[in-house]
């Protein structure tokens, strides 16, 4: 199915289209969501409705029979997304070396990119990141690299366009694939709480 998205008009995030700013700024699209930015413009709020949804219920590629999981996981001392993991049902979660003792929250047959906003909606960068780097992973999508704050500008800039890591026509033609998404998405295991 093809879909034509309409740019943006307004704000941050203006000339740019809905399936951009989900994949260039998770965080900031959910929480417009959640504020309703994205209603006042009849055509943006179906648009809006739709990706939503789309984004919650993303497929694992050649996972038809069921035997891959998605394991987000969070540190023990606070719920906030910090790793996610694309396992074979038999396989655990490996340990996390940079965050330390993280322990399953949630376990399920879809990628969910909201999940990060879920758990915590000001988390802009970390839990976001994890979820669009397994993303990356399974549908050839751009090298998302970690540069550290001290990194020299000049390495890192070639890999940080002007228009955003992920293009514009990339993540149209992602959400204009139904291929992409679970009709309905089934979570395996909820750990300590119910969703949504």
């Amino acid at each position: 199915m093809s879909t034509t998205y309409n740019v943006i008009g307004f704000g941050e995030f203006r000339d740019h289209t809905l399936p951009w700013v989900l994949f260039n700024a998770p965080n900031y699209f959910y929480l417009g969501a959640q504020r309703q930015v994205w209603s006042r413009h009849e055509h943006l709020r179906r648009q809006a409705e739709r990706i939503d949804y789309l984004s919650r219920h993303i497929t694992i590629p050649g996972n038809e029979d069921g035997l891959y999981q998605v394991h987000y996981l969070v540190p023990k001392s606070r719920r906030v997304l910090r790793n996610v993991q694309v396992l074979h049902r038999s396989e655990e979660p490996r340990p996390d070396l940079v965050y330390g003792p993280l322990t399953v929250d949630l376990i399920s047959n879809v990628i969910d990119l909201s999940y990060a906003a879920y758990l915590d909606l000001y988390d802009y960068y970390y839990g976001p990141r994890r979820i669009l780097e397994v993303i990356s992973d399974h549908y050839n999508g751009p090298l998302l690299i970690d540069w550290p704050e001290d990194w020299p500008i000049e390495w890192s800039e070639g890999y940080f366009p002007d228009d955003g890591i992920w293009a514009e026509e990339w993540c149209q033609q992602f959400f204009s694939d139904d291929r992409n998404f679970h009709e309905s998405a089934r979570i395996i295991s909820y750990v300590h709480h119910k969703r949504r």
